[in-house]
């Protein structure tokens, strides 16, 4: 596009919004106060933000630690969709499979970790306004908190299911 030196000013007015990238701007040039004759142009248009990346190589089932996270600036039409934006949300959080130096942390890729293994032994909780009862019991599988479980009770041999209070903790009810 060549503008004539005589141009004092440029004005560019949106007429579409970003799809890919891609956006159209009708640009009125002005000489002084005079408005000239206005083109279309199509400009790409590019987003970049800051956001974590791994700083060295985590193997599946590495916990996430502050060392283990670095940011980056990349264009925001090129991330994933389940891309994490934040590091404080990724910190602590264990890797599902492996992710390479500066690759961005995905949220598929991520899972809480478990605070109960499957053949740890657990504190069988239940709780009522009158009674508080607790039993021991072997964990079938892993579990984190808030997550439901199975447990063989070590007295009954029966198997139950509870919700994981707490590291060591499973909540149950009749």
């Amino acid at each position: 596009v060549f503008v004539s030196p005589a141009v004092t000013a440029l004005r560019a007015d949106s007429l579409s919004s970003a799809e890919g990238g891609k956006m159209n701007f009708r640009i009125t040039p002005y000489i002084g106060e005079d408005p000239q004759r206005s083109f279309i142009v199509e400009a790409l248009v590019e987003e970049w933000v800051e956001v974590p990346v791994a700083a060295r190589p985590l193997s599946a089932g590495s916990v996430v630690g502050p060392l283990d996270v670095a940011m980056a600036r990349l264009n925001i039409q090129r991330l994933p969709r389940d891309a994490a934006f934040q590091k404080e949300t990724i910190v602590g959080l264990e890797t599902k499979r492996g992710i390479a130096y500066g690759e961005v942390f995905r949220k598929n890729k991520l899972s809480i970790p478990p605070v109960i293994t499957a053949g740890a032994k657990v504190t069988l909780e239940y709780r009522s306004k009158f009674l508080r009862a607790t039993a021991t019991g072997i964990a079938l599988e892993d579990a984190a908190v808030g997550e439901n479980i199975r447990i063989r009770n070590e007295a009954s041999k029966k198997i139950v299911s509870g919700t994981v209070l707490e590291p060591g903790i499973v909540g149950v009810t009749p």
